[in-house]
């Protein structure tokens, strides 16, 4: 038998996106700035002879960073719109060697 254990740390400085001023459109060159958070991974593994079992949690702290959207995103100019960070996941894998 044989373990693994592992762990990630992320961290993301605040940001401001570049902006491409838009003829016709008001709130094009407002600016948003996003705040820095830390993303927390984990994961590891046992084996047993041809088995393996791996778990991971990412996101660990459940931190809801922002990394788009506001004054300025690709999809639209709705200045309440904004893209978060996947919320916490949690996964399971067991393998067979044969």
């Amino acid at each position: 038998m044989s373990a693994t254990a592992r762990a990630n740390s992320c961290p993301v400085r605040p940001k401001r996106p570049c902006v491409r001023p838009i003829p016709g459109q008001a709130e094009a060159p407002l600016r948003q700035t996003y705040p820095g958070y830390v993303q927390f991974d984990i994961n590891g593994g046992l084996s047993f002879g041809k088995w393996n079992a791996n778990a991971f949690v990412q996101n660990l702290t459940d931190k809801r960073g922002l990394i788009g959207g506001g004054y300025y995103n690709q999809t639209n100019f709705n200045r309440y719109w904004f893209n978060l960070i996947a919320p916490r996941t949690v996964g399971l894998s067991l393998d067979y060697s044969f």
